[in-house]
């Protein structure tokens, strides 16, 4: 796969928005590169070239774990120290571990550049253009001219990553590796580039995992809409009636209540219930999470004709949970009320609705215990049996 700076850049962008940050991202693109130059050489001394943006990051990452792994690591430093808040972290961690960071290079530290089993490229990424700066240029003369082995990280520095235009005394390096997949430079300018390597940086795994996520959710919906249906047969719901359901999304999703909020499993299993209920004019009621003091949320028609007080509070996934938030921005005039008396009531995950219920609540046992990997109870309710031992009952309201 071949993709422009800009496809790249919305590529790291989405990964970012799904929960692959760009630290991380950082970490597994420099460890990765280092991997790499292990597999291809036996490094014992090392000189990595760092310029002040996310390349020299990466550049950092690489140098941490080979001093780790036992090589002596000098860090040369280009045009300054990093200007951006993931390479200054990892420019950080490098000084913490005692590696030398070499500022203002004399004879000594020119010669072990020179006698260094390897150098790394990690001066300019992708955004280069242009020519090289006088700085930049000095640094990729002194690579150009050691007698090591040498990696680029991304690319060379001097080369346009989409145009492949190379600056006067770009780096020719032995190997690159680029990081996700590849971009057109690597393609144009082989002679630059050395072998070319695509690394994963967990963009892929993230991309398989949000697959399997979509198939969660999915499931989800239609398990919620199997239990919802069999639960309005079974509690007899009929037009007008309210039922209420307290739904923990962080159960559905495996984890325990209140810890892992997951808006889009309070949505799949909303979606699987509510146009059920819609159908068959029943009324929901979604309970709130103890942070709100498990208020209500239900439409103000709802709240009007069953003489409801309603009180102002509007849920947040933190503070009321996903499935009430999600409740609110489906409904189309959504309220809060602290009290109902519900003629049924769907629990997943342990929600606590019971105080929610009319008297006399009575459990339900449906073919399905489980939403997701929540478990679910169910119940229905019926009026007091009064009178005692010479009273007649009405067995349509058992």
């Amino acid at each position: 796969m071949e993709v422009t700076v800009a496809q790249m850049k919305a590529i790291e962008q989405s990964a970012d928005a799904r929960g692959l940050r760009y630290p991380q991202m950082m970490e597994y693109a420099g460890q990765a590169a280092a991997r790499f130059l292990q597999e291809r050489l036996p490094v014992r001394r090392l000189a990595v070239f760092c310029g002040t943006g996310n390349n020299g990051g990466d550049g950092y990452v690489l140098a941490r774990a080979l001093h780790q792994a036992g090589a002596e690591v000098r860090i040369y430093p280009v045009g300054g120290l990093p200007r951006t808040a993931d390479a200054r972290t990892n420019y950080d961690r490098a000084r913490e571990l005692g590696i030398p960071v070499v500022e203002e290079p004399g004879a000594e530290e020119l010669a072990f550049v020179a006698q260094a089993d390897a150098l790394v490229d990690a001066i300019y990424g992708t955004g280069f253009h242009g020519a090289l700066r006088p700085e930049g240029r000095w640094a990729c003369d002194q690579i150009n001219r050691a007698g090591g082995r040498v990696l680029a990280l991304d690319l060379p520095s001097g080369l346009g990553a989409d145009t492949g235009l190379a600056a006067e005394g770009t780096v020719r390096a032995d190997w690159t590796v680029t990081f996700h997949a590849a971009k057109p430079c690597h393609r144009l300018a082989p002679d630059y580039c050395g072998q070319t390597e695509v690394v994963s940086i967990g963009i892929e795994a993230l991309d398989g995992l949000a697959a399997e996520t979509e198939q969660a959710m999915t499931q989800i919906g239609l398990e919620a809409r199997e239990v919802i249906v069999e639960l309005v047969e079974a509690a007899k719901l009929g037009e007008g009636d309210l039922l209420v359901i307290g739904c923990s999304s962080s159960e559905m999703v495996g984890s325990r209540i209140g810890r892992n909020s997951s808006l889009a499993a309070a949505q799949a299993a909303f979606g699987g219930i509510y146009p059920i209920l819609q159908q068959r004019g029943i009324r929901l009621a979604v309970q709130c999470c103890e942070h709100l003091n498990r208020a209500l949320i239900v439409e103000e028609e709802t709240a009007e004709k069953l003489g409801y007080e309603i009180v102002n509070v509007r849920p947040q996934p933190k503070a009321g949970g996903s499935f009430a938030t999600t409740a609110w921005a489906a409904f189309s005039h959504p309220v809060a009320v602290e009290h109902i008396k519900a003629k049924a009531g769907l629990d997943i995950g342990g929600t606590l609705i019971g105080m929610h219920l009319k008297e006399v609540a009575v459990p339900l046992r449906l073919s399905r215990n489980r939403i997701g990997q929540a478990q679910i109870l169910c119940a229905r309710t019926r009026p007091k049996f009064i009178g005692g031992e010479r009273a007649f009952y009405n067995d349509s309201l058992k």
